[in-house]
């Protein structure tokens, strides 16, 4: 069963690579074949792909003490917890995870979910348990723990294909068909699976139809970065 640690900035947040060094690891061991299989088929031989995607977890911008990166709406913008009351902090939740050991997951981006009741955290049903235990597995094996892992799919509130950009330390994500030629040079870094796609042989039973993709945005800092989702549905 695999345990959850309680979010560091400075243990699981800051330690994260910057989006070029993780793009630049990313296609230099090409790992996309790896995604593009084993990884891929694991999420749907678990029947998990509606649930969960797949990362690639990198660093926006350093987050201070006491920080986290909480999305709301098309916005996510560093939170001061220690400024934050009892009710807001409990709308609060995760919603992206990394590997912090073969069976240890930590959270490193959270979103803000306003409502009466607390959303169930997917994580805990059995059927993802054992599924990121099959994951985390695999990840030791192929050594990619620091450059891939898990985000919760039900906070996805819009799933039109869009460009995130960041502007100081805010990211906001605005339609594709909007960015004009910002949106043609990024980085992948979000995928979901499908399970009903025909395939060649020894081709993975999965298809890409959602990629998150940045790329650095240099004009009032040097760390922000533009992302970039490709693809504009999800299939069960």
């Amino acid at each position: 069963m695999v345990q959850f640690e309680e979010y560091s900035v400075s243990a699981h947040y800051n330690t994260l690579l910057d989006l070029f060094e993780a793009a630049e690891e990313f296609e230099k061991r090409e790992l996309e074949k790896l995604v593009d299989t084993q990884i891929g088929n694991l999420f749907v031989e678990h029947g998990v792909q509606s649930v969960l995607g797949l990362t690639l977890i990198h660093r926006h911008f350093s987050l201070n003490d006491g920080e986290k990166l909480v999305n709301y709406g098309a916005v996510a913008y560093p939170w001061d917890m220690s400024e934050a009351s009892d009710d807001v902090a409990r709308e609060i939740h995760p919603s992206s995870w990394r590997f912090t050991g073969p069976s240890t997951l930590a959270p490193y981006e959270f979103e803000y979910i306003a409502g009466p009741a607390s959303p169930e955290n997917p994580l805990d049903k059995p059927k993802i348990q054992a599924f990121l235990d099959a994951l985390g597995a695999l990840f030791q094996e192929h050594n990619v723990a620091h450059l891939l892992g898990v985000q919760r799919l039900d906070t996805v509130v819009n799933t039109e294909t869009g460009l995130e950009f960041t502007a100081e330390r805010a990211n906001i994500t605005l339609p594709l068909k909007a960015a004009g030629p910002d949106g043609t040079n990024a980085v992948d870094a979000l995928w979901i699976f499908d399970k009903d796609v025909p395939t060649a042989p020894n081709e993975a039973r999965v298809l890409k139809m959602c990629r998150k993709q940045c790329i650095k945005k240099c004009q009032k800092q040097h760390n922000g970065h533009r992302k970039q989702h490709t693809g504009s549905s999800k299939h069960t």
